[in-house]
């Protein structure tokens, strides 16, 4: 898939999410202010289950590389596999408590994007459940002695409104996490370090060598492309995408809570300090 492609696509999904918020939203004021409500409820509740489901997941045992390891261990192995960071991790118990989190962190990401949609899915049946009990039918009057369904086109378009604000919301919890990790991703290849303290040439840092040299350049070339689209651009506004990332993937440690991006990014400061040890 070359970059060009990818933009087209995505800058679809944006106007599909878009789109299809703003038709559902047509069906009136009050079943779409309803349907919004039982929609925010549903990503609240996902963001207070996502810690538990996430730790639960990551132990579960499957087959790797002819051992049976936790999904944990097996994102730690695939790490340190392409970064060999235990040397570094191991003289220092700080980083190794940071390390050993790292999974949590990420199965916090996946876990949360998931769950949205199994919630809204739930959240929007029960939006049915209480619209038929709570919302009237539609109003008809008597014109030239015919029943008429009276028409509402200024309340549908206030509804489309509202449901096009909760498909740009549906949106931003599904790519703004994704947004966040290809902003680090990006930002961690690009990093350089000063070669000379009295010059100002500089190169690329050690942690910016080891993603160029083992990701390759087509994927580059698409991370890349992904910000420049309107889904990319939307979702990281702000630096909203770096927000989020770091607040889902949050969690708590010793009563210090800490977050996948900063820690990643302390974890490569180290890494580029530390590396010409080793």
């Amino acid at each position: 898939m070359t970059p060009a492609v990818l933009m087209l696509i995505l800058n679809i999904v944006f106007v599909v999410f878009i789109g299809v918020g703003f038709l559902q939203g047509l069906c009136g004021i009050k079943k779409s202010a309803l349907k919004f409500t039982c929609f925010i409820v549903g990503i609240v509740i996902s963001a207070f289950l996502t810690p538990v489901i996430s730790k639960a997941v990551m132990q579960i045992q499957i087959p790797y590389n002819g051992q049976i390891m936790s999904l944990s261990n097996i994102v730690l192995d695939v790490i340190n596999q392409s970064l060999n960071l235990q040397e570094i991790t191991s003289a220092t118990p700080a980083l190794a408590e940071l390390f050993k989190n790292i999974p949590l962190m990420v199965g916090n990401l996946l876990v949360f994007i998931i769950l949205c949609y199994v919630i809204s899915f739930f959240s929007w049946i029960i939006y049915k459940i209480l619209a038929l009990v709570f919302i009237k039918k539609d109003a008809y009057e008597m014109k030239g002695g015919k029943k008429v369904k009276v028409k509402t086109k200024k309340y549908r378009l206030w509804g489309g409104a509202l449901g096009l604000v909760q498909g740009f919301i549906m949106m931003f919890v599904t790519f703004a996490p994704i947004s966040g990790v290809i902003g680090l991703v990006n930002d961690l290849s690009a990093t350089t370090a000063v070669v000379a303290a009295a010059e100002e040439n500089t190169e690329l840092s050690p942690t910016a060598k080891i993603i160029n040299e083992n990701l390759p350049k087509e994927i580059q070339e698409l991370l890349s492309a992904y910000e420049k689209t309107a889904l990319g651009w939307s979702t990281g506004i702000l630096g909203l995408d770096d927000v989020t990332l770091n607040n889902i993937s949050s969690i708590k440690v010793n009563d210090y809570r800490i977050s996948l991006r900063d820690e990643v990014l302390t974890l490569a400061n180290v890494y580029d300090n530390v590396s010409f040890l080793f």
